[in-house]
């Protein structure tokens, strides 16, 4: 084991090195692991990517805000009732409705967080948005900021996290007040609740990360970070021994650090790419990626084996059992549930009914959102497997005229759909090599 000291005069030690091989993904993202334009996909062959410039140019141009494929990239909750995806949320009440993004305008929504009573709560760029319906949106009281983050403690307690501190609700996210600033000037950017402790990532005022150890309203052990990490840090979940897991990036590519209740981080995973979720089985640990997939680890974090190759997004742990969200080329599902050998789809895209039902005026009505709604249900249609080609045969009086066949799908002319027959040639993609 090495050592290094912190600032807080903490030890951090570092396991052994993971045996990974590093992901071919340049630039680690976010959980919702937007594709923004051909930007994203530098990892594909030269022949994936002509493809999808190919489908770029058909599909409808507002289809493209993040992307031609669409795909699911967090749940709201057990119920899998509220679904995000990288075109706009989906709400299940009887069968799947796209949400009209003009619900959030002039913000950007974030993760939707559903309470067991069926109430959503979806942090923005400008505060908390919450519905009991998905037609009817309030904004929350006591907020007017980013949150990043919401989460319920075990005494239906809701804790949201800001730039500047930790809010809470205590009637359901209708109103919010602060409950710990931890740092006058520090800048907060995610946290994790471990059964003994908070850990908090974040920037301190002389622009170094660092994580906070304690609990709201209490003192907090500040500890330096000893690497250079980026500004991006997610949470991953609670570890085996109870310990906060995060993700960072480190040069570009997703690092997995510990924290323990003494303010103890140790490094778990190197250059293990997109890090989606972590779920625990039997005491080992499991981490959902996007490049690798599946992965476990029986000796504490030190190697990890791949399990399943299907790359995740968002993965989570519930009394359903492991749900994920996955890679718009997985092959089995934007949503599925794990049944111990592989995934069983819970949404296909292509089952989405259309916008939702609402009367206007209510705020998620329709009326504003047909452009958006178009583009949205192209992106959900073209991740899908295309219906079997058929070649047209000429008719009969029409001998003299050119017969070369062209693609159609059912003997549709494919002036409109041509673009689906490209989509086969991304349906595989590479992923990390992971030593077995």
């Amino acid at each position: 084991m090495r050592g290094s000291r912190t600032a807080a005069g903490r030890t951090l030690t570092k396991p052994t090195k993971v045996p990974l091989a590093r992901p071919v993904r340049a630039q680690n993202k976010p959980y919702d692991c937007r594709w923004h334009g051909l930007a994203s996909v530098a990892p594909l062959s030269a022949m994936r990517v002509a493809a999808v410039a190919l489908v770029a140019l058909a599909m409808p141009a507002l289809a493209f805000a993040h992307g031609p494929l669409s795909e699911a990239t967090a749940v709201a909750s057990e119920t899998t009732q509220v679904v995000r995806t990288t075109h706009g949320i989906l709400w299940n009440d009887g069968e799947w409705r796209w949400l009209c993004p003009e619900v959030f305008a002039p913000a950007a929504p974030g993760n939707p967080f559903q309470l067991p009573g069926g109430r959503v709560l979806v942090g923005t760029t400008q505060g908390v948005r919450w519905s009991d319906d998905g037609c009817t949106w309030s904004w929350a009281l006591g907020v007017d900021s980013y949150v990043a983050q919401i989460e319920r403690d075990e005494e239906g307690i809701l804790w949201g996290l800001t730039q500047n501190g930790l809010i809470r609700s205590d009637d359901d996210g209708a109103q919010w007040q602060v409950a710990d600033t931890l740092r006058d000037g520090a800048s907060l950017r995610a946290f994790v609740r471990a059964p003994n402790h908070w850990a908090v990532t974040g920037w301190s005022t002389t622009a170094a990360a660092v994580v906070w150890v304690g609990t709201p309203g209490e003192n907090w052990i500040e500890v330096a970070v000893p690497f250079d990490v980026g500004q991006l840090m997610e949470p991953v979940g609670v570890g085996p021994e109870g310990q906060a897991w995060f993700n960072y990036p480190i040069q570009g590519i997703g690092t997995v650090l510990r924290v323990s209740e003494a303010g103890i981080i140790e490094l778990v995973a190197e250059s293990i790419g997109d890090v989606a979720g972590l779920v625990v089985k039997d005491g080992a640990p499991y981490l959902g990626t996007r490049e690798g997939g599946l992965l476990r680890s029986e000796d504490g974090g030190t190697t990890w084996a791949a399990i399943h190759e299907a790359g995740l997004n968002w993965l989570r742990d519930g009394s359903g059992g492991w749900v994920g969200c996955f890679d718009a080329l997985a092959g089995v599902g934007a949503v599925a549930r794990w049944t111990g050998t592989g995934w069983e789809a819970l949404l296909e895209l292509d089952e989405v009914a259309g916008p939702m039902d609402c009367p206007p005026p209510t705020d998620g009505s329709a009326e504003a959102c047909a452009e958006q709604w178009e583009a949205a249900q192209a992106a959900f249609l073209l991740g899908t497997d295309p219906p079997p080609l058929q070649t047209p045969q000429p008719p009969a009086d029409s001998a003299d005229e050119d017969e070369t066949a062209s693609c159609s799908f059912g003997g549709r002319p494919s002036s409109a759909w041509w673009t689906l027959c490209l989509v086969v040639l991304l349906r595989r993609r590479p992923r990390a090599a992971v030593i077995r």
